[in-house]
């Protein structure tokens, strides 16, 4: 479990990265889009004021006044497709830095995983350590028990061989003694 948080981290955290990569490209192409037609805002509010119509109100001769309305439609078709291009570039931000905010929603959830997978693993760690802890302990017990029990074997048959001694030492003292009696009851007789 702990390897595949891991493996979730990074694969979330190389998907976050690329998303903020993808959300820094956006917001420059939104900053050069926005860069390119701010120039044009100032003509265009002005435009707004005295719309292309009222040139043909103006005292021109009508050759000036129909190429003054074709430049400002040229002008008015040129800043709306740079209006829709800055439109696109900040729809493609906010859907990229809409997307770096989940990737990272989604690393620091991988990255809470993974912190619990490797709490989980040292908690494991900590409960081997403590059963090797008492496996060791017991075989220390049961080697001191061994080694008690050896030294009573050896004792036992420390205090067998003496028996043996002595019941040898007393059948023999039993035998001189009963020769003794038998020699002194012969020479008696």
């Amino acid at each position: 479990r702990a390897v595949a948080a891991e493996a979730a981290l990074d694969a979330a955290g190389t998907r976050a990265q690329a998303a903020a990569a993808e959300r820094d490209i956006a917001n420059a192409e939104l900053a050069r889009q926005a860069e390119a037609i701010a120039p044009l805002l100032p003509l265009m509010r002005r435009l707004g004021m005295w719309p292309a119509e009222t040139l043909l109100a103006v005292p021109a001769d009508p050759e000036t006044a129909l190429r003054g309305t074709l430049v400002l439609r040229g002008m008015a078709r040129h800043v709306a497709l740079q209006a829709a291009a800055l439109r696109e570039a900040q729809e493609r931000a906010m859907a990229a830095s809409g997307k770096a905010e989940q990737e990272g929603r989604i690393l620091a959830q991988a990255r809470d995983e993974a912190h619990a997978a490797a709490a989980e693993v040292e908690a494991a760690l900590a409960t081997a350590r403590a059963h090797r802890t008492e496996a060791q302990s017991q075989e220390a017990a049961t080697a001191r028990a061994a080694t008690q029990a050896a030294a009573r074997a050896t004792d036992i048959q420390g205090v067998l061989e003496r028996l043996a001694e002595a019941r040898a030492k007393a059948e023999a003292e039993e035998r001189a003694r009963a020769a003794r009696e038998q020699a002194e009851a012969e020479a008696r007789a």
